[in-house]
């Protein structure tokens, strides 16, 4: 089902990652008009080689799972757009919200912030020109189309590494650009990248910009902390993984929310905002915990606090009921 510009909802989800696909399911479930917009599906879970703490699931990769989700979600009623928003305004009723995006708006009579941390950037010339053309932030989206080209990864820490042992499964040569002196995180990663073959490390290095035409054809080196062009080369590549952390994008919706330190939402213990009818979940807000898990129920728990709100605004109690009980005869 195609979710249509100028269409009310009961819920707007703002984010289609663990926390997002889990509330929409919860809320769909209640019988709410839910409407998911959203980047892509799964945000950083799906970009995930390996989940294998999810209770009840066998080792799964992050992005299957997220389709799990997905699937469920929509079978009982979930509409998702794949939408930029932009804003979030309040109607002029006063009694719902309007969320603004690259191609419409869609009003509602609650939203749901679940969008996230961001893929920080590189922020070197050509990074954006060619994203979608060889610029990639999901080396477990992306790596079968790269199969049998030459790629580098920006960054060494977890996540770096991860991807280039992913991408060196369907890549004869995969670079890891990185500032420091040695990579970051678990010993046993460090060693398995070490030890494989077509990984060629390229330490005290930064990528200064992205070469190419209608697509990715080269990057630029350069030692890392010089200055100058001293050193500087040219590493020809068919595609370039930025995989150098994440970052809190909210500024957004600074009108509607409070933000901690790090620029993370705060919510209290039901996952509400300082302005009733804005609740957040997931990682974008000030949880301790960033786990697939954790943000899966705090987008269950955050579906069903909006659920009582929404009842409560149209004069009804609002009362969860509760998953287990009598048993049915």
């Amino acid at each position: 089902m195609t979710a249509t510009p100028n269409t009310t909802f009961d819920l707007v989800i703002i984010g289609g990652g663990a926390a997002g696909l889990a509330a929409a399911l919860y809320a769909s479930r209640q019988s709410l008009k839910t409407l998911v917009l959203t980047k892509d599906i799964g945000g950083q879970a799906a970009r995930t080689p390996e989940i294998e703490n999810y209770p009840g699931l066998p080792l799964m990769d992050g992005f299957d799972m997220m389709m799990l989700f997905k699937n469920q979600a929509e079978k009982f009623g979930t509409q998702i757009a794949f939408k930029n928003v932009a804003s979030v305004s309040r109607a002029v009723n006063g009694k719902t919200f309007t969320v603004h995006t690259n191609d419409g708006d869609y009003a509602a009579t609650a939203i749901l912030l679940a969008f996230g941390l961001t893929p920080r950037d590189l922020g070197v010339p050509g990074e954006k020109e060619f994203q979608g053309k060889g610029v990639s932030y999901c080396a477990t989206c992306d790596a079968p189309f790269f199969k049998g080209k030459s790629v580098v990864v920006a960054g060494g820490g977890p996540h770096a590494m991860e991807a280039a042992e992913l991408l060196s499964k369907f890549c004869p040569k995969v670079y890891m650009v990185h500032k420091a002196k040695m990579l970051g995180g678990l010993a046993a990663l460090k060693e398995k990248v070490k030890n494989t073959p077509n990984i060629e490390l390229l330490l005290e290095t930064e990528i200064t910009e992205i070469l190419g035409e209608k697509k990715v054809t080269a990057v630029k080196l350069q030692p890392a902390h010089s200055e100058g062009k001293e050193g500087t080369r040219t590493l020809e590549v068919d595609g370039v993984f930025v995989e150098q952390g994440y970052v809190v994008k909210s500024e957004w919706v600074q009108e509607w929310v409070e933000f901690d330190e790090r620029q993370q939402i705060v919510i209290n213990n039901m996952c509400e905002t300082k302005t009733p009818g804005i609740f957040a979940a997931g990682d974008v807000t000030s949880h301790s915990y960033k786990q697939v898990v954790i943000s899966a129920g705090e987008g269950a728990k955050a579906a069903l606090t909006a659920y009582k709100y929404i009842q409560i605004q149209h004069g009804k109690r609002g009362v969860v009921a509760p998953d287990w009980g009598v048993a049915k005869k």
